[in-house]
């Protein structure tokens, strides 16, 4: 993204405007990777919420503060931010995962799913207590 980053000053300068683009972060790359860590925070959040349904543009946007239309800024789809919810919590399921396969000497056993739902079934989902 330096290049877009690049290009948004530019055009700032090109245009008469001698400023850079309102940011709430040292730099735009530090903005952009703080509104799209919200846009996925809001995303989560809905998806948590019982109703996967709601998981909408307007709905994301108006829960982490940015206008509708900028969403695609930062992601190209809705369900560019279901990938990015779930990329989120995948690396500590697959060591969840691969700890608990650990524990299992036969290979049968291993090689089945029982490894699998007795992981999900003992951790609780994340920002959850338990």
């Amino acid at each position: 993204m330096r290049f877009r980053d690049e290009v948004l000053v530019l055009v700032a300068k090109e245009s008469g405007r001698n400023r850079v683009p309102k940011i709430a972060a040292p730099t735009v790359a530090q903005h952009r990777a703080m509104v799209q860590r919200r846009l996925i925070d809001a995303a989560e959040e809905i998806m948590r919420s019982g109703e996967p349904e709601k998981l909408t543009a307007g709905a994301v946007t108006a829960a982490a503060g940015i206008a509708r239309n900028s969403i695609y800024r930062y992601v190209d789809s809705v369900d560019d931010l279901r990938g990015l919810v779930l990329a989120r919590h995948l690396p500590a399921w697959i060591d969840a995962v691969a700890a608990e396969l650990k524990t299992v000497e036969a290979p049968a056993e291993r090689a089945s799913s029982c490894g699998f739902a007795r992981t999900c079934s003992r951790r609780p989902a994340p920002g959850t207590a338990g």
